[in-house]
């Protein structure tokens, strides 16, 4: 019976996760709607911030030193965030939360939607801590579609928009015999910061960890998550996803993508998650009629074997092809990689 149960199960809108990084579109969007922060700003992130004696540290070793706002956003940095979520406020940040859908479920007509689990539900006090791992995704768990919804504020123009199953009933001949109505929900942020941020999510498709959700001759707006299980024993549990909107010009289509506990060794979501939505956009666009542009925005390399190399030379090889590397342990020998040989 319960195998039977897990196959009715609807990841989509049955489960709850923590969202991470794709949450700082969220973010941002709420700093730059009250005037706390803007694109003249500048952030200083020199690796980790302490928070009431808790110390959360950024992705990259060392931190990303000096960065405008825009690029908080496209390096996907935690400490700067963490400062943005804590210049908006305990008071203005949950009535944000709010206002982007969370504390509500969506209405998308699908059967056993579940609700956001947050401060508010699980006894926790909302403090500077919580407002702080808030600020970029971490310590409360709302559902996929939920998740969707909210980042797609800003591909909306601003407006809070519920996903529907059906948008018309047709004939046998193809002829429209009825039209489903739907209600925009409410605008949330303004249109200018909504387009700002599509911008700015468009801008980092060529740096960092959208790379591999760009498609080539679209204009892809993206943001990746990685998140890690708090809540239970294991701390190597991570969720790894991705959100985009395309084309980014004038967004027609929205997908996220989120694979849960992924078992490769890099499991952020630039790696795991990011080339799945380009995949899945690269057939979706055309089919939509949407036209590519005139030019391939994007490169196409095809990755070769490292395994067994000597890891000068490795470097060299990876360099040669036009790509960042990390490298990942010590020893003279490559053990292993990712992508994978073949991979384009």
């Amino acid at each position: 019976l319960e195998l039977v149960y897990q196959m009715w199960n609807n990841k989509v809108v049955n489960d709850i996760y923590e969202p991470g990084s794709t949450c700082k579109i969220v973010t941002t969007a709420i700093a730059m709607e009250e005037g706390i922060s803007g694109l003249a700003d500048r952030f200083n992130c020199q690796g980790q911030i302490t928070v009431d004696g808790q110390t959360i540290k950024c992705h990259k070793d060392g931190g990303h030193g000096d960065q405008s706002f825009a690029e908080t956003l496209q390096n996907s940095c935690n400490p700067a965030f963490v400062s943005l979520g804590l210049r908006i406020g305990k008071s203005s940040f949950i009535n944000y939360f709010e206002e982007f859908g969370f504390l509500d479920l969506t209405g998308c007509d699908m059967l056993g939607e579940s609700k956001t689990y947050y401060y508010g539900t699980n006894n926790s006090q909302f403090g500077r801590v919580e407002l702080a791992t808030y600020s970029f995704g971490q310590s409360f768990k709302t559902t996929i579609i939920q998740q969707l919804r909210a980042v797609s504020v800003v591909a909306n123009g601003g407006y809070l928009v519920t996903p529907h199953l059906g948008k018309y009933l047709t004939d046998d001949d193809g002829n429209i015999t009825h039209t489903f109505e739907y209600e925009t929900d409410r605008q949330v942020i303004s249109s200018s910061v909504a387009e700002s941020i599509v911008d700015i999510l468009y801008g980092g498709i060529n740096t960092g960890s959208t790379k591999n959700a760009a498609v080539e001759g679209y204009s892809i707006a993206a943001k990746t998550g990685t998140s890690q299980k708090l809540d239970i024993l294991d701390r190597t549990a991570y969720v790894s996803s991705c959100v985009a909107f395309a084309p980014a010009e004038d967004p027609q289509v929205a997908i996220i993508v989120v694979v849960d506990e992924p078992t490769v060794h890099d499991f952020y979501g630039g790696l795991v998650a990011a080339p799945v939505v380009s995949s899945i956009l690269s057939e979706v666009l055309p089919y939509l009629g949407i036209p590519r542009s005139g030019e391939a925005e994007h490169e196409t390399i095809t990755v070769t074997k490292m395994i067994g190399k000597n890891t000068a030379d490795a470097i060299k090889a990876v360099e040669s092809l036009g790509l960042e590397y990390r490298i990942v342990g010590n020893g003279l020998t490559v053990v292993d990689q990712m992508p994978r040989s073949g991979t384009a």
